[in-house]
């Protein structure tokens, strides 16, 4: 060890130009790396999303998302799938072996987009066919929009707002969070419904009888 450092200590041209040669090949190194600032790394990861709008979450669920689930479960090469079932909207998101490799992963999401097609007795009043994503961190949102005033007014802003941003170079989408969809609301005065004998049941049948759309909704009392 003494031999080695006496060796550069007598050579200090030597040191100076092994140093600037490391620091150069340092600063190439640095400036020419390619570098990402939101990365996209695959996670392994599918889901399926589906649209239903006028629906209950036990509406959703039973026509929904049990139907999927009991399709996609058969698929070979899955860890886990967890469902959510919610007013208007059915999510379930599908882990993947975490040892299946990159082919192996492209069968598993063939095979799922199979059973979810051949998914029978969906609701025919679905907004869209359900829609099959492969997770990604590309699509971890980069930025949230908080806005706050009268729902009517928020209502017409949005759809502008939205397109706005969606053609915006380097946006691939915008999603709504506490959009609802329009409500009307029935309040039964129980005494003239005693007098006409007509019961609440009676009143969402016939609601659902005159609706061309879709399910009754949700009934409180």
């Amino acid at each position: 060890m003494k031999a080695l450092i006496q060796f550069f200590l007598e050579r200090s041209l030597l040191v100076k130009l092994i140093f600037a040669g490391v620091l150069a090949l340092g600063i190439y190194s640095m400036l020419s790396i390619q570098k990402e600032g939101f990365p996209s790394v695959d996670l392994n990861m599918i889901t399926v999303n589906t649209a239903y709008p006028g629906a209950s979450a036990e509406d959703v669920e039973l026509n929904v998302t049990i139907k999927l689930e009991e399709e996609i479960e058969e698929v070979d090469g899955l860890y886990e799938t967890t469902s959510t079932s919610r007013e208007n909207y059915s999510s379930i998101v599908i882990s993947a072996d975490e040892d299946a490799d990159e082919q192996a992963f492209k069968d598993i999401v063939a095979d799922i987009q199979q059973a979810v097609d051949k998914t029978r007795d969906l609701p025919s009043d679905l907004d869209d066919l359900p829609v099959l994503n492969v997770a990604s961190t590309s699509d971890t949102p980069i930025i949230a929009i908080n806005l706050h005033g009268d729902h009517d007014d928020l209502r017409s802003i949005m759809p502008t707002l939205e397109r706005g941003i969606e053609t915006l170079p380097g946006v691939s989408g915008v999603d709504k969070i506490g959009y609802f969809d329009r409500e009307i609301h029935i309040e039964i005065d129980p005494i003239k419904a005693r007098d006409f004998r007509v019961s609440v049941s009676d009143v969402l049948r016939s609601i659902q009888a005159r609706n061309l759309r879709t399910t009754g909704g949700t009934l409180e009392s």
